[in-house]
């Protein structure tokens, strides 16, 4: 998937993505925002879902000065298949 910082901070910037999210919010915002663009960026097979959300997270993380917010925490979360795993808490903080 390429990543598109735009369409990130368009996320990110979205009402329905609170001040203090996590990576797996960020994903079904975006997701709901970029069907088209989400949908086709998944694999079939095993680990499809992880192949797609983890660049998106990793993105997150590397652009996160850029995109006005700031890693806070990690907590359990579920993720789109029912299994908990670690996602990263994150902050809107207002850029420089």
């Amino acid at each position: 998937m390429t990543m598109d910082i735009k369409k990130f901070q368009e996320v990110i910037n979205n009402k329905k993505l609170s001040k203090r999210f996590s990576s797996q919010d960020f994903i079904k915002v975006y997701r709901d925002m970029f069907e088209e663009d989400y949908t086709k960026n998944i694999s079939v097979g095993k680990g499809s879902f992880r192949k797609l959300h983890g660049p998106m997270a990793s993105y997150l993380r590397r652009k996160e000065k850029d995109l006005g917010i700031r890693k806070i925490d990690e907590k359990p979360n579920e993720n789109v298949k029912g299994n908990m795993t670690k996602c990263a808490l994150w902050e809107k903080i207002k850029k420089d």
